[in-house]
């Protein structure tokens, strides 16, 4: 939404400065904001329910078999992309090990960061592209495994963008002064 259009939906009673409407499109809201737009947003997700619900040939029983298939296709496409992210990123690590002039800072830190991704996209494929696709419920996704498999995803999507910090720093520093970097 655009900041007219955030500001032409609110209420006038709940009118809110132009920080707090660049603060809820930054997803910076104080706690007491987040409360008070609770309202508007839930108005929104209503009027979008709506047509749907008025429609004469909106039988649930075909909503519900659509959004199914959109989403089992559309977890399928995940499942794919991990796939082939997993095996061009493997492809990738074993291309950097077999090239000597790889074997360098640069090229370690970048096998570092290609196997953090391989690590986000392997619990992907065999973890969370199954359990949407699949519809696990919550008892098995807050299970004490499910929320391990969380902590695991984060521990390599933080890997990941330290790995990337650390390309940046090392390419900014070969940059500034390429004599001395070896």
């Amino acid at each position: 939404f655009t900041q007219r259009q955030v500001a032409s939906a609110i209420p006038t009673p709940l009118k809110y400065s132009q920080t707090t409407i660049s603060r809820f499109e930054s997803l910076a809201l104080s706690v007491k904001n987040m409360y008070r737009i609770k309202v508007v947003l839930n108005d929104w997700l209503e009027k979008v329910d709506d047509p749907l619900k008025k429609l004469p040939m909106a039988d649930p029983q075909v909503v519900l078999k659509s959004r199914k298939t959109r989403r089992s296709r559309t977890n399928i496409k995940v499942n794919q992309l991990s796939v082939i992210g997993s095996v061009l990123n493997i492809s990738a690590v074993v291309l950097i090990y077999r090239t000597p002039w790889f074997h360098n800072a640069f090229g370690f830190i970048c096998a570092s960061h290609l196997l953090a991704d391989v690590g986000v996209l392997v619990i992907f494929m065999f973890w969370a592209a199954p359990a949407a696709l699949l519809g696990y419920s919550d008892a098995i996704t807050e299970s004490y495994f499910g929320k391990r498999m969380g902590q695991l995803t984060m521990v390599f999507w933080y890997a990941a963008i330290y790995g990337q910090l650390q390309i940046a720093l090392n390419r900014l520093i070969a940059i500034l002064s390429p004599m001395l970097y070896k």
